[in-house]
């Protein structure tokens, strides 16, 4: 029973490495609004919920084409990607014997584009695109029709984007844009006052302790899954709740002046979010049994029932100002029409 819901809740993290693109110029490809990005895939790292991993290393070149000529047709910015490629392959050991993208070699740009070509064409170890998406898919599924929760770190912006674009130009199936998470959300309400949420700071700030071989796809899919297990732990829900706002698990800490120790003393008093807000709407001053659990409790109640009283005030007039609009009856209800139209002949 417990391994049938592990499944059922599965969540995926994941991350992707890839290249670095140049500003738009007319006549590169440009997808549908949400999977619209221009970035090459180096390197897709997935961990799940269930204890399974998943890495591959791609070949960005598109088919019987260069990097040079994938990299003019896509309008990546070749300087600052060589760059970060060379730095990425070198800390995975995969440039030792390659002088021309050693750290202080003086190699042209064309050199280091042609070095690139024989290191994506001689290692085995990279595959192309469409098989590495379309086993990272079924890696996804896992044998299951449902798609589960997919979490990367600034996903909305980044990796769901990538993906799906991948996707739609590989003629793969696409993925529910629905069951695509992104884990800034819960930092940023859990963690509201850390200036910047990066993956590296959380990770630090939550477990005490930056991870190893950072920008490189898996470890920071692991660390990310480590990060919102913590976070799933001050939110006192499972991992797969961090995103259900519908059930009010974990959206007690959205509300302005509640941090996680007072959603977690709200939510011990058995309250989620409906049910705290039924009971300000209810009450004109917050209740005796209520005030230990919330430290602001004057401040707070008088803020939460003033915006929420005016949001459905706000609703109730928008009600009353909707024009109303008779209800057509149904064809079976309308009036039968005797005779048959005749048409009028012209006389000659």
């Amino acid at each position: 029973m417990r391994a049938q819901r592990a499944q059922r809740n599965r969540v995926v993290f994941y991350d992707l490495e890839t290249s670095i693109v140049a500003r738009y110029q007319p006549g590169m490809p440009r997808g549908p609004k949400g999977a619209s990005r221009r970035n090459l895939i180096v390197e897709i790292g997935a961990v799940c919920t269930t204890g399974r991993m998943f890495h591959r290393l791609v070949d960005p070149r598109w088919r019987s084409m260069t990097l040079a000529e994938t990299f003019e047709r896509t309008g990546q910015n070749p300087h600052r990607t060589l760059r970060f490629w060379t730095k990425l392959f070198g800390e995975k050991n995969m440039l030792v014997h390659n002088t021309v993208l050693a750290k202080k070699s003086r190699a042209t740009l064309d050199e280091r584009m042609a070095a690139f070509d024989d290191l994506f064409t001689a290692d085995d170890r990279f595959v192309s695109p469409k098989n590495a998406l379309a086993d990272f898919t079924q890696f996804l599924y896992d044998g299951d029709f449902r798609q589960p929760l997919m979490v990367a770190h600034n996903g909305n912006s980044f990796d769901h984007s990538i993906v799906r674009a991948h996707l739609r130009r590989l003629c793969l199936p696409d993925l529910d844009k629905a069951r695509m998470k992104d884990s800034l959300r819960p930092a940023r309400r859990t963690l509201p006052r850390m200036k910047s949420h990066a993956l590296g700071l959380l990770h630090t700030r939550l477990l005490g302790g930056n991870f190893d071989n950072q920008h490189h796809a898996l470890s920071d899919a692991q660390a990310l899954y480590r990060v919102c297990a913590k976070i799933a732990g001050i939110e006192k829900v499972e991992v797969h709740d961090l995103w259900s706002g519908e059930k009010g698990l974990a959206a007690l800490t959205s509300l302005r002046g509640v941090g996680p120790k007072t959603a977690k003393a709200l939510r011990g008093a058995g309250f989620d979010l409906p049910a705290f807000r039924e009971c300000v709407m209810r009450h004109r001053e917050c209740p005796d049994d209520v005030k230990p659990l919330i430290r602001n409790h004057k401040s707070l109640w008088k803020t939460l029932r003033k915006r929420w009283y005016v949001a459905e005030e706000r609703q109730k007039l928008r009600r009353e100002r909707r024009p109303h609009r008779p209800q057509r009856p149904h064809r079976s209800h309308r009036p039968h029409r005797s005779g048959r139209a005749t048409r009028r002949s012209k006389s000659v």
